[in-house]
């Protein structure tokens, strides 16, 4: 891996806007070269974005080298981490960076600077499994990621972005936590799948799980085998059983239609498959079609659809045209 201290202060160039071209392709070589790297680049771009771009007056009278000094011991007992040292620059953004890099390793954890004590499982274009160090078993769905701290034995808490299925290793004395953007997902040992990607929805195929805020885990959900939950929009939750075959199906590559529109038919392939697909005329939208594939390509798929239903499929770039 390149040198991070050189490709931190790139970082903290890009984000005050200060960075030349030929840094900034430099930049992006670097994001690019490693997950790890990428990760790294996103966490101060979002501890950047959640300031608002203006500096607090907590912030304002800091004392850069004063909080480093208080940060070296600690960084002393991290084998894996690298103290990067940040460079005083005359400029007020300069100054707000630095600053929020030293908030950032001061208030939560030095979860940016020291990211080897977290781990990171990033599905790209298509489907992962993982097996976790307690020996749960994820299946992430592409586009999807989720992080862990080092000591996962003692602490069974996942992030998740995206959606994942999880096979959880059962124990009761240490509760498995999946952790999204506004909810909770806490079990002991048991099947389910979450999904953070549009509306946030809980599936469990096996067990028992509980679903709540944060900040109020009293006022629960509890879930059992074929239970759902679903948050719309209007960030209103609601529970009920699950219909849905092909929840999945991106996972086990079984799907089944009985009688489905091919609006819906569209859905489950584009999530399945992680492509994007068009009906360009929206008469067809209400065609249904019953039938099922298992572990098939989308190639084979499509070609089933074009001549069940009648309809001509093309591709035109990296977008599927049905018309």
């Amino acid at each position: 891996m390149l040198n991070n201290e050189k490709h931190i202060d790139l970082i903290f160039r890009f984000l005050a806007d200060e960075i030349s071209e030929p840094e900034k392709n430099e930049l992006e070589d670097w994001k690019s070269s490693s997950s790890d790297n990428f990760q790294l680049f996103e966490d101060y771009l979002k501890v950047w974005n959640h300031a608002e771009n203006k500096i607090p007056e907590e912030v304002e009278n800091i004392n850069i080298e004063e909080e480093w000094l208080k940060i070296k011991p600690i960084t002393e007992k991290q084998n894996s981490a690298k103290v990067v040292e940040i460079h005083k620059k005359k400029s007020n953004t300069w100054k707000f960076v630095a600053s929020i890099a030293a908030i950032l390793v001061l208030s939560i954890g030095l979860f940016s600077i020291f990211h080897k004590s977290q781990e990171t499982i990033i599905a790209g274009n298509t489907v992962l499994e993982a097996t976790l160090p307690d020996n749960s078993i994820v299946s992430l769905n592409s586009e999807s990621e989720i992080k862990y701290s080092k000591n996962f034995e003692e602490n069974r808490v996942v992030e998740l972005n995206g959606d994942a299925y999880f096979k959880v290793e059962h124990d009761s004395e240490n509760p498995f936590i999946v952790k999204t953007e506004n909810y909770y997902v806490e079990v002991v040992g048991t099947e389910f799948y979450v999904n953070t990607k549009g509306d946030f929805e809980v599936i469990v195929n096996k067990g028992v799980v509980k679903v709540y805020k944060p900040k109020n885990p009293a006022d629960s959900i509890i879930l059992r085998a074929n239970d759902k939950v679903l948050e719309t929009g209007q960030k209103i939750i609601t529970k009920t059983n699950n219909l849905n075959q092909n929840f999945i199906a991106w996972k086990t590559g079984k799907i089944v239609f009985e009688n489905a529109d091919l609006e819906e038919i569209v859905k489950v392939l584009e999530r399945t498959y992680n492509v994007e697909i068009e009906i360009s005329n929206p008469d067809y939208n209400k065609i249904p079609l019953t039938v099922s594939f298992d572990n098939q390509s989308i190639e084979s798929i499509l070609k089933v659809v074009e001549a069940t239903i009648e309809v001509k499929i093309t591709k035109q770039g990296d977008k599927i045209i049905i018309y």
